[in-house]
């Protein structure tokens, strides 16, 4: 089940996380996988997920931490 969602500054590109702790990129007017980006970062729901002002990092926040 989707628990966040974040766009990039520009609305390129869109983080999802889910209530497993997976994270997925994905392009926003597709909504395609950025190569095949699919990431487990924990094991419990992913809260918040925030972009840096230039967009080149995000920062992902769950309920393990």
């Amino acid at each position: 089940m989707i628990q966040s969602v974040s766009f990039d500054t520009l609305g390129e590109i869109v983080v999802v996380g889910f209530s497993n702790g997976v994270i997925k990129i994905l392009y926003s007017n597709y909504l395609k996988d950025l190569h095949k980006s699919t990431f487990k970062v924990g094991s419990s729901s992913i809260k918040e997920i925030v972009f840096s002002n230039n967009s080149n990092y995000f920062a992902v926040y769950d309920t393990d931490r």
